[in-house]
């Protein structure tokens, strides 16, 4: 009788760190959405609905463009806009220079944004051609 409840715990913990361990991994949102997940591991591009829906709500939406190549980057989230495109005295021009120039002195910097109006949101870091997150960039 001990050995089957023993057995039986030992089940439920297995399965209890499991469930934890790709929460941890893959995140709630993902975990709980199986077509987003789905779309992560596919390479579709990105529409409005996804973007708003689930990319910007999630707190491991950096990995969907880390270590990934500036192109495929750009085929993946067609919206985003170069923030090279803004005048330098603009907010996302100033941003640029100021990140340029405090943070990535001396790397290819490159700030691809989701929207086309200036000031703040969100955007893809790239750097030397290789994305390195999504963040929230606040005014």
């Amino acid at each position: 009788m001990h050995k089957h409840l023993l057995k039986i715990a030992l089940l439920i913990l297995a399965l209890t760190g499991l469930y934890s361990a790709a929460r941890l991994y893959f995140g709630s949102l993902q975990l709980h959405n199986p077509s987003y997940m789905w779309w992560i591991m596919s390479n579709e591009a990105c529409s409005d609905e996804y973007l708003h829906k689930f990319v910007l709500r999630d707190l491991h939406n950096s990995w969907i463009v880390k270590g990934v190549p500036d192109d495929q980057i750009r085929q993946r989230f067609p919206m985003l806009s170069d923030a090279e495109n803004y005048p330098g005295n603009s907010y996302r021009g100033e941003v640029l220079e100021y990140w340029r120039n405090n943070f990535y002195k001396g790397q290819k910097l490159k700030m691809l944004w989701f929207d086309e109006q200036d000031g703040c949101g969100w955007v893809v870091i790239v750097v030397d051609g290789i994305g390195r997150e999504i963040r929230l960039i606040k005014g």
